[in-house]
């Protein structure tokens, strides 16, 4: 077994999955059935593991979820695969998700530091400085939106926000369904200038100030996201849904976080 994901080999990673109601208490024994392990490949759909993962030791808190040799080669070197891990039936536990970054090989031993400087100054072309590169996309949290409730989405850590010209909040079943057919999307513009609530259900909102992205602290990159009561209580209920959070800046497009969301039903349906 390996070490990390390696593109052709199958690996193996552990998960505790953790109890609704049991205030951040582990499950014991969860039932794990077809379709609560999903992954994406690359930005691609949502697919069920070819592998069901599995409790291991039985009646334990562990849980076992092995990738095929299929999976990894798809992904390939370089390439990421997203597991998400949602409840189908009873609600037993907690949503939540794992990103992995696949490599062309195993980590071997460690090398010595006398044998990392040797391979340094052996190396043909040593490069000392090097330009700054755009960080990855943070693994945002899962978002539940509870239907006729007002929405306030706090996600952290995005990194710096200076200089950003707009940020886009867009919540869809997919990540092929085109900007206006999504079921959220909220824009906000450093003008000050339109943005808000853009697209409700995959048609234009009726009306924008009912959704809004606050920035909590620019150099953090800290945001709430929220989309008034009216509107929640319009969305249908639908789980399985990825949002994105994308910054425009002068001279570029990133994506600075990437998650799950889930339109859950409302008990109490009084809004005044």
């Amino acid at each position: 077994m390996t070490v990390v994901p390696v593109a052709g080999e199958e690996y193996t990673f552990s998960v505790t999955l953790v109890a609704i109601g049991g205030s951040g208490v582990a499950a014991y024994d969860p039932t794990i059935e077809e379709g609560d392990f999903k992954l994406s490949i690359n930005g691609g759909d949502w697919e069920n593991l070819e592998n069901l993962p599995v409790v291991s030791p039985e009646g334990s808190i562990r849980v076992g979820v092995t990738l095929s040799a299929e999976e990894t080669a798809e992904a390939g070197a370089g390439g990421e695969i997203w597991v998400r891990w949602s409840d189908q039936e009873g609600e037993e536990w907690f949503t939540y998700h794992e990103v992995l970054r696949v490599y062309e090989s195993d980590i071997g031993s460690p090398l010595t530091a006398s044998e990392i400087a040797a391979a340094v100054w052996a190396y043909a072309t040593r490069t000392f400085t090097q330009p700054a590169v755009a960080p990855s996309a943070v693994n945002g949290p899962t978002i539940n939106v509870v239907r006729g409730d007002t929405l306030q989405a706090v996600i952290t850590g995005l990194g710096n926000l200076t200089g950003y010209v707009s940020l886009d909040f867009s919540v869809k079943t997919g990540s092929s369904v085109a900007d206006e057919d999504a079921t959220i999307r909220i824009r906000l513009n450093a003008s000050g200038i339109g943005g808000g609530l853009l697209y409700l259900n995959g048609e234009e909102a009726e009306t924008p100030t009912n959704g809004s992205i606050a920035i909590n602290s620019l150099p953090l990159g800290n945001v709430t996201i929220a989309l008034a009561a009216d509107e929640t209580a319009l969305l249908s209920i639908a789980r399985n849904l990825v949002y994105d959070v994308q910054m425009i800046f002068d001279g570029g497009v990133r994506t600075i976080a990437l998650g799950a969301a889930h339109v859950i039903s409302d008990i109490t349906q009084a809004v005044v």
